[in-house]
Parts: structure tokens; sequence; C-alpha cells
């Protein structure tokens, strides 16, 4: 009698077993596109995440960095004055050779280098330039550069968003 007790029990796991496998097969092959699809999926949130991300730190950042430049004006100027003893700007040219360093932080604080050393008046103009130029403001480059004599301001703001 206990061979035919443990032989029931027996044959009655392996026949849950059957069943549970049948269960988790049957939903996998049902749903196997929408499983395969998924990474696609994360691919394609991901992706609209991060131009809304950009879209919105782009239109907020823009007016927020002119206010800032703008309040700082004068000291901006104060060290344009310093730095140049002499006209920096003759006929749209650079009229001599000019070398900055721009600091890996902000686009507030690279523009304001830029202004600063007497290459551009404003972030207004930096602005300008690149909408002229079809170059994205957001594409400011840290490091050092050097500018040579006859540069236009075009030229600047090209190499310091190459």
């Amino acid at each position: 009698m206990k061979k035919h007790k443990d032989l029931f029990h027996a044959s009655n796991d392996i026949l849950l077993a059957i069943i549970i496998l049948s269960i988790a097969a049957v939903l996998i092959w049902w749903r196997v596109d929408a499983i395969m699809a998924y990474p696609d999926t994360l691919v394609s949130t991901h992706k609209t995440v991060a131009k809304e991300e950009k879209n919105e730190k782009k239109s907020v950042s823009h007016e927020d960095i002119k206010k800032k430049l703008n309040d700082e004006k004068s000291e901006v100027d104060k060290e344009k004055n310093k730095i140049s003893g002499s006209q920096l700007w003759k006929n749209d040219v650079l009229s001599k050779e000019v070398s900055i360093t721009i600091e890996p932080n902000s686009i507030e604080g690279a523009v304001k280098t830029i202004v600063s050393s007497g290459l551009l008046s404003s972030y207004s103009e930096y602005l300008s330039i690149c909408e002229q130029e079809g170059i994205d403001p957001n594409t400011l480059k840290a490091g050092s550069f050097t500018f040579t004599k006859g540069s236009k301001k075009s030229d600047v703001v090209r190499i310091v968003t190459q």
C-alpha cells in the first residue's frame, strides 16, 4: 500500500510540474512579440525623455543666462578695459592674437569668459552669431583657444563650439 501511495504522490508532483511548465510556455509564446519589442520601447522612451529634458534646459537656460550676464555687464566692461588697452577689434576683425581658457563649468561661465576677454560683447551677440551660422549655442567646449589676428567674431564662435 505504501508503494501505491508513493507512486501516486510522485506522479502528482510530475503532473503538477508539467502543468506549470505548460502554462509558462503558453504565456511566453503568447507574449513573445511584446517581450522582444521591449528593448526598442526602452530606447525610444529614453530618447524622448532626453529630448524633452534638453529642450526644457535650452529654453530656461538661455533666458536665465541673459539675465545673469546683463546684471554682471558692468563687471565685464571693467575687465574688458583691463585686458585690452588698445582696440581689440578693427574693421570687424581681430587686431591682435588673443588666447583664452574656458573652464568646464557652464555655458554661462564659458560665454562670460569670452565676453570678458573682449571677443564678444554680450551673450545676446553670442546667440545671434550662433543663429546666423547655424550652430547650436549649447555646444560650447572647454579648453584653451587661441584666435589669430584677422579672425572674425563668427570664427571665434565656430572655434569654441567645435
